[in-house]
């Protein structure tokens, strides 16, 4: 994908191809966060210390030192995990998602951010709110 890093909006998260990445793949069927830990731990090969709750998923994904350094990471998601409802754990999320794009200078992997266009008025309803 090699994309202009950042948060990107797709008409279609399925079609997006991640060729000099690393693709993280985030289901919309995600409704508890112990499955957000879970998905985040597989495919980023979190090491055995990670303890599964916000601050340790924080912590992680600002490091990545395991990962070889300036690998982009392409998050893709087909909607947003924790369900249609507003929810503490979806604004928890994004929250940290956000920290992620803001610190990007810092950190030796860049991000890319894939959320569908259909879920653009959601994300930013829930933006406003954190």
């Amino acid at each position: 994908m090699s994309a202009g890093r950042g948060l990107l909006l797709v008409e279609d998260p399925y079609e997006v191809v991640v060729e000099d990445g690393l693709r993280v793949w985030i289901s919309s069927r995600i409704r508890q966060k112990r499955e957000l830990f879970a998905a985040y731990q597989r495919q980023l090969l979190f090491p055995d210390y990670f303890g599964g709750n916000w601050d340790a998923l924080n912590d992680c994904l600002h490091d990545l030192s395991w990962l070889p350094a300036d690998t982009e990471i392409v998050v893709i998601h087909d909607g947003l995990p924790f369900g249609r409802g507003v929810s503490r754990s979806q604004q928890i999320y994004l929250e940290l998602l956000a920290g992620l794009l803001e610190e990007e200078t810092e950190t030796a992997n860049p991000w890319t951010l894939v959320f569908p266009q259909s879920a653009s008025r959601h994300l930013t309803r829930l933006m406003l709110q954190g």
